[in-house]
This record gives C-alpha cells, structure tokens and sequence, in this order.
C-alpha cells in the first residue's frame, strides 16, 4: 500500500466511496462508517465507535443497504449523523438508534458541522443553509454558485468554502470563501495560479485545523496521488505541505479524519478485500501526531463475519461543572454489558439507577458546598471494562460571608499555551496561569489539582501589589518530577477569596 497519502477531515466525509470517519468529541475517539460484508447477502453497512485511537473498535449500529452514508460528528457528545442523497438521519446515543429526518435531495453530498451543539451547515443548489436543531429546519442565508465544498470553522459563527467559477467545464480559478456570521455574507480570496492549476475540482476539499486561521486544502492530483496545502490565515495564502504517492482508485480505497489533540491525524486505508467479490473488509489504522508529516500503523481490523463486539461502557458526557448549590444531572451510558455505578465522594447523595444493564442514563443528585471548590469521579464498572465521569463543583460562597463572592463578577483565569508540551524540544516547556484578582491581595496561592482532586502543586506569591498577576507552571509536582499527560484543574486562592477554577491540557 501507499503509506503517504495524507487528508486532513474534521466532521466531515474525504473521497472514499467506502467508509467515512468524523472525530468523536473526546481526545482520541472516532466514529466509522463502513462496509461490514457479511455471508447474509443484503447486510452491508455499520457504523462504529472508537474511544482510543484505534485499538478498540465497538460496533453500534448495522444497516441493511448497500448504499453508503456519510457520517458527521456533532459538538454534543454522542450525536451523530449519516447522510446521503437519499436520507438524513440523526443519533443521540452514539449511533446505536438513528432518527429519519428528511430526504436531501440529488446534489447534497455538501455538508458540515459547526462548533456549538446542533449546528449543521449545507449547501443546496447554489444556496448556503444553516441550522441550529441538528438539521430539523434550516434558515436560508446566501446564494452561492459553484461550491464544491464547506466546513465549519473553529470559532462561533464561522463557515469556509471551496469554489470554481464554473463548474462544467471546470474553471482554472479557485476561491476560498469566509464567513464570520454562519455564511450570510463571506470575504472571497482567489487561490493563487500555482496552487489552481493542478486542482481537480471534483476531488478538491478544505478542512479546518484546530486553531483559529488554519485551513487545509486538499485536492486529488493527476496522475492519481493527493496534494496538501495549509493556510494559517483564514485561506488567504496557502503553502504546499505534501505531495503523496501514486495509488490505484480502482482497488485501494482511503478515509481521513483529524483528531481533537494537537498534530493528531487518522488515515484509514481499506485493502482491496473490502470490494464485493470478496468476503473480507480489512482496515488498517494509521495515526499521526506531527500534523500528518508521518503515520504509524496502529491497529488492522477485519469488519467481516468474524467481528465481534469487546465489553463496553462508555459515559457521555463525562465531565460536569456545576455551581456550589446542591441539585441533580444526569448522563448517559453506552454498553452491551451489565453494569454498576459507585462514588468517590460522600456529597453524591444519590444515584439512580446503580445497576443496569446495556445502554442507559443515570442521575446523580449532589449537596451544597459550604467549603472548597471539589472533585467527584463518578465509576461505571462491569467485570471486564469501566469508564469514569468527572465532576466538578464550585463554592456556593453566597452562603458564607468570610468568602468574597466572586460568582457573578468577570475576574479572569486562564493559562497560555493551553495545551502545553513537556519534553518536547521544539515545544513549550511550561505554561503561564494569567488570573484577575478582586482587589490587592498580598499574598495568596495557586494551587493545582488532578482529576481525582488531588492538590499535587502550589505556587505561592507573596507580596504581591498588583491586582492583574502570572504565574508560571514547569509541569512538575510538588517534588518536582514531571506529571503525567492529562488534564489538571488550578484556581486562585486566598483566606478570603477563592476564585473560580479552570482547566488546562498537558500533552507529551
């Protein structure tokens, strides 16, 4: 096979006429929709769900079509969609049970999603349309003709497209297409001559990076191998990154999708087994964290008569933050197995229900907090898997006069770079916490927590005269040896003052 093939795809579908990936909403989760061949002849189809890159492929849905769907990740954890010209449908369970909404239409293969929950955006007939309630009903907001491509930005309210002049015949000139208000109006940038020229319209894409301004422009080249160009100016200017090699449509077939860490990348390559005089439908996982400039094979996985489910239990959401009152929420479970659900922390005053079994939702009931900010992690566990939810839950400080109540003002806390690198050279090496204090607080301590609420550093300053203060964290604990990848908590705090907590990421 080739190894160097590379497109970059965020909620989205690549050139693959046989499965598409979308990122899941957690770090190193997917979800796949693929061919399943199976000796019953009219079933075909399923979608899957991987929560670590790869290794762990779980099966949630199998439909008896021969037609592909595409299939999209929503912003809200466990909702997807699949899609063709013929159907639009929606799940909230993980893909387990899907909602048949409407029929697009002969020319919808064109659509995305945003970053906030139930946003999907299309392109119809020349027309841009968005929606806000997960693709029940769309607003028209522009008129565009020869759009081949769009996707949703990284911040609110932002829409990109790819488009051609003429599309039949195609045109030499390209286009890139912005917009800050959910495409009622965008800012054109014509895509330089050097780049258009070798395009194929047919086969050109963009994707969003991770970051505000990053945009890649993907296009199949002639005589058959991909070329990838990257903007970090909104499209204005794009830089080759990577030619790849030559590869046979006819028998090699390809999917791509960008993960929800920094430099992650996902290529998927399907032997020519997957094709229907065969029985056998082999992938081969290939993951990149260095933005796509090399893949490892990670893991192969036959999606045929063979496949069998591993235990699963999946929550989602698994993170809460929830304000010092006490009161209820509730999550949901994804599993094929029986399960029971237990507390770290004796302020869970309630879960119901604590034993189940297969997919499910839980509530969980909480008291008032009186003291500190605090952190509960919530265990669901079957005899051979497990998964945890974190919650996290604020002072209420109206009912304690000795603590400033800061739950209504604006006082800022923040750390930057967020992610941050460790022992990496060509990356930041610490992180600084930036925080707003009330009034001048002399001295006070920044403490930071692990997921379990585990206090495992605190940067003291004394003396302080200002009101607008930074701190710098190495990433190392109280001994200070190097922590762990993951995410950790940290606030302000002084005796009569505790400001809110926030969150970073620390990657290796």
């Amino acid at each position: 096979m080739k190894k160097n093939v590379i497109i970059l795809l965020i909620f989205s579908f690549s050139f693959s006429l046989y499965s598409t990936i979308a990122s899941g909403t957690e770090p190193g989760s997917f979800f796949y929709s693929n061919m399943q061949y199976s000796s019953i002849p009219e079933e075909y189809r399923a979608v899957f769900y991987s929560p670590d890159h790869g290794e762990t492929i779980i099966r949630r849905h199998f439909y008896q079509e021969q037609i592909h769907k595409n299939i999209m990740s929503d912003a809200a954890p466990g909702v997807l969609y699949l899609y063709n010209r013929h159907t639009f449908e929606v799940s909230c369970d993980f893909g387990a049970t899907w909602e048949f909404v409407y029929v697009p239409g002969n020319n919808i293969l064109n659509m995305s999603t945003g970053n906030k929950a139930g946003e999907v955006y299309k392109w119809d007939y020349g027309f841009i349309y968005y929606s806000t309630d997960f693709g029940f009903t769309y607003t028209q907001m522009s008129e565009i003709l020869g759009v081949y491509y769009i996707v949703g930005g990284v911040n609110d309210n932002e829409l990109f497209y790819v488009r051609t002049d003429a599309v039949y015949p195609p045109s030499n000139t390209y286009y890139i297409g912005y917009s800050i208000d959910n495409g009622l109006s965008f800012t054109e940038y014509i895509i330089d001559s050097n780049i258009s020229d070798s395009l194929n319209f047919n086969s050109c894409v963009i994707h969003r990076g991770t970051n505000s301004g990053e945009l890649y422009l993907v296009a199949l080249s002639s005589p058959c191998h991909y070329k990838i160009y990257f903007s970090i100016d909104y499209g204005q200017n794009f830089e080759l990154k990577y030619i790849g090699e030559e590869f046979d449509m006819a028998v090699e077939d390809y999917a791509f999708a960008s993960g929800n860490e920094p430099g992650s990348f996902y290529m998927f390559y399907l032997s020519p087994d997957i094709f229907p005089d065969q029985v056998n439908s082999i992938t081969n996982i290939y993951h990149s964290t260095d933005y796509g400039e090399t893949f490892t094979e990670e893991y192969y996985h036959y999606f045929d008569d063979t496949f069998e489910n591993p235990d699963y239990v999946i929550a989602y959401p698994n993170e809460f933050e929830v304000n010092g009152e006490a009161g209820s929420l509730e999550f949901n479970l994804a599993s094929n197995v029986n399960w029971s659900v237990e507390s770290d922390s004796d302020w869970i005053t309630s879960i119901i229900p604590s034993l189940g079994a297969e997919d499910g939702s839980i509530t969980l009931e909480y008291s008032e907090n009186l003291s500190s900010s605090r952190t509960a992690v919530i265990t669901i566990q079957s005899e051979n898997t497990e998964d945890v939810i974190t919650i996290w839950q604020e002072t209420n400080v109206s009912a304690d006069e000795n603590v400033l109540n800061i739950s209504n003002s604006k006082l800022n806390i923040s750390n930057y770079p967020n992610p941050f690198y460790l022992s990496k050279s060509n990356r930041s090496n610490s992180t600084t916490i930036s925080y707003d204090l009330p009034y001048n607080i002399k001295n006070y301590v920044i403490e930071i927590f692990n997921v379990k609420g585990q206090c495992i550093r605190e940067l003291r300053i004394n003396n302080s005269e200002l009101k607008i203060g930074k701190a710098t964290w190495d990433g190392t604990d109280q001994h200070r040896k190097p922590v762990s990848s993951g995410v950790y908590l940290y606030r302000v705090k002084a005796d009569d003052f505790v400001s809110k907590t926030a969150r970073m990421l620390i990657l290796k």
